[in-house]
């Protein structure tokens, strides 16, 4: 009787346990994503982006767990109803690492509301 009692529990144990990756703050520097800040070296696109959301479980995720895997933005916007935008550039045309003034330019863009991914888009110009 007892080892079905322990075999049971440790069924519960082991069945509980979600096979979710962790997002350890090593992500930040091993990830392309991050390397390739600016989008200059021609890492970053959206098919990447979705797969990193995707990997590592960021849907609904918060904006610390989500600048572990993605990193800093280049830059940041508030919207309406408590909505901050991370805005990441890829597929950039650069000289000597350096963003070309009137180049061709795309955008990764995240929506946080209340600090909890609700949205994403993806804009070349």
């Amino acid at each position: 009787m007892k080892i079905i009692i322990v075999l049971f529990i440790l069924f519960l144990f082991t069945s509980c346990n979600k096979k979710n990756k962790r997002i350890s703050t090593t992500l930040e520097i091993n990830s392309e994503w991050i390397k390739d800040s600016l989008g200059c070296l021609q890492k970053r696109n959206n098919d990447y982006s979705e797969n990193l959301i995707q990997k590592y479980n960021l849907k609904n995720s918060n904006i610390s767990d989500f600048k572990k895997v993605f990193g800093a933005p280049n830059t940041t916007e508030k919207g309406d109803f408590n909505t901050e935008i991370l805005i990441y550039f890829f597929d950039s045309f650069c000289e000597n690492n350096i963003l070309q003034n009137n180049s061709d330019k795309c955008y990764a863009t995240f929506y946080f509301r209340n600090n909890i991914l609700i949205d994403r888009s993806y804009i070349c110009e």
